[in-house]
């Protein structure tokens, strides 16, 4: 027990673990753990560094879903069916949507495209850089990802996007050509070393044809 001990101490003292392997060391210490005790327990070792072992994180109670708060999912309740006064709150907004649709000119609409959000209006032009559109000059598209559509006065806004059956854009390919030439130069002072490189995007152009809402669909939307 007394030759154990000398030869941990001896093993890590500040100038043995200058000298002595990591391996001699580390084999050293799982062979008796014991003897280390509360002081070297964490660390373990490599040639000329002490590293200390991460502890394992501990989520606290306050941030865990407790057993009586997780729902079922074979078993969520089912939303409530509107009651007369929001029935009636429906068919107003549903009237005020079409009542601005046939007065306002000219309605706008938010739409996602090739991971982009653009806000579009009636003979718009929309070009869309990166990806090369599969579509060729004067196919026609429908736009069915719509986040909202605005009037005058009015705006629809979806959870996250509105509903195909009430809402239809539609935008014609009027042009498929590259961006203008943007240049990279790299350049190593004193080593003889320059590079220039010319790169061109694709580049798609999309004309907004309409924006056609469906009035008879609006209150199932809502």
């Amino acid at each position: 027990m007394q030759l154990a001990n000398f030869t941990l101490h001896r093993l890590l003292s500040p100038i043995s673990i200058r000298c002595t392997p990591a391996a001699v060391i580390n084999r050293t210490l799982r062979s008796s753990p014991a003897l280390l005790g509360k002081k070297y327990a964490k660390y373990y070792f490599t040639p000329k560094k002490i590293f200390r072992k991460e502890e394992i994180y501990r989520v606290p109670k306050t941030q865990l879903i407790l057993p009586h708060e997780r729902l079922d999912p074979l078993n969520i309740p089912e939303p409530s069916a509107p009651t007369a006064t929001e029935s009636g709150l429906l068919e107003q907004l549903a009237s005020a949507v079409n009542h601005e649709q046939s007065t306002s000119g000219r309605p706008f609409a938010i739409v996602h495209l090739v991971g982009k959000q653009y806000k579009v209006s009636e003979g718009d032009l929309v070009q869309l850089v990166g990806k090369s559109l599969l579509a060729e000059l004067g196919d026609e598209l429908v736009l069915e990802k719509v986040l909202a559509l605005g009037f005058t006065d009015f705006t629809l806004y979806g959870r996250p996007m509105l509903s195909r059956d009430c809402v239809t854009v539609r935008a014609t390919v009027v042009e498929k050509t590259l961006e203008p030439p943007k240049i990279r130069f790299e350049f190593r002072k004193r080593q003889n070393f320059r590079r220039m490189n010319i790169h061109q995007t694709n580049a798609t152009v999309l004309r907004i044809g309409s924006i056609e809402f469906n009035k008879p669909a609006v209150q199932q939307a809502l």
